[in-house]
């Protein structure tokens, strides 16, 4: 069985890899109707591609033997509570990583011709598909249950604007509620999960913490064994994910052979 380094110290590749997404979307939010319009997408684009290089060096690192574990800061602590804003990247992870970075970057580059006709929204569609990237990721990266959940809600979010873009069109619009309430139900699952596995763990092994690492540790005695548990959990996601988004935007009416069902600027 492999063993592995785990390095606690910041990593800025590491820290750049949502940090990309993220201070693209605002630029492009900001700058991009006033100036940049049918070029919006040069830097949302380069901002993915540089995540998905960023992604794959640190792939090697994990290869070589290294998992990272890190907070950025703490924001919320009490006695029994500790919750940070951090990183945890181990196989699993950074598999994802790659994963959803060099997807999000054929979609966007596909998106350039698919999005050209809208040229009013055009800068906003980007910066909704930069901000749906930066979640996935955090959800992905998130060194806890807490900011996991931030990352879920950031793409249930996403989602919505996404699925009902052109809310002209009341098909599109319904379909985007549609995904609201239904990530609803989610989060509830998702919240009451968390407070039973806090007290439930913390009750029987005195060790109430959220990190994904220091549950692996102090209560399973391996990151291997909690691994599992979270791939699991990340898979069952997915695959509820997916099968809900396909269920809303495979419509007929969608495309450029319908372009009369869209909203004309």
């Amino acid at each position: 069985e492999k063993s592995f380094e785990v390095i606690r110290e910041f990593n800025l590749a590491i820290f750049l890899i949502p940090f990309l997404p993220f201070a693209a979307s605002i630029i492009t939010l900001i700058l991009g109707r006033l100036y940049w319009r049918d070029k919006a997408h040069y830097l949302p684009v380069l901002a993915v591609f540089l995540s998905f290089i960023l992604g794959f060096k640190t792939l090697f690192d994990v290869l070589g033997g290294k998992i990272y574990e890190f907070d950025i800061y703490t924001w919320i602590l009490s006695s029994h509570l500790k919750v940070g804003l951090g990183f945890l990247v181990d196989p699993l992870s950074i598999m994802m990583v790659c994963m959803v970075c060099s997807l999000s970057f054929l979609i966007h580059v596909y998106s350039i011709g698919y999005m050209n006709h809208d040229e009013g929204r055009y800068y906003r569609y980007f910066t909704y598909l930069n901000l749906f990237m930066l979640s996935m990721i955090n959800l992905i990266l998130a060194n806890n249950f807490v900011l996991m959940f931030l990352g879920w809600e950031g793409v249930g979010v996403c989602s919505y604007l996404l699925i009902g873009f052109w809310f002209e069109n009341k098909d599109f619009a319904s379909a985007g509620k549609k995904a609201f309430v239904f990530n609803r139900i989610g989060d509830f699952g998702f919240i009451l999960g968390m407070f039973v596995l806090f007290f439930t763990v913390g009750k029987y092994t005195n060790v109430y913490s959220l990190n994904f690492y220091n549950l692996a540790i102090d209560t399973f005695g391996s990151d291997n064994t909690f691994g599992l548990n979270v791939g699991a959990l990340a898979i069952l996601h997915q695959r509820t994910r997916l099968g809900f988004s396909v269920s809303n935007i495979n419509n007929p009416k969608i495309g450029k052979d319908n372009d009369e069902d869209l909203p004309q600027n």
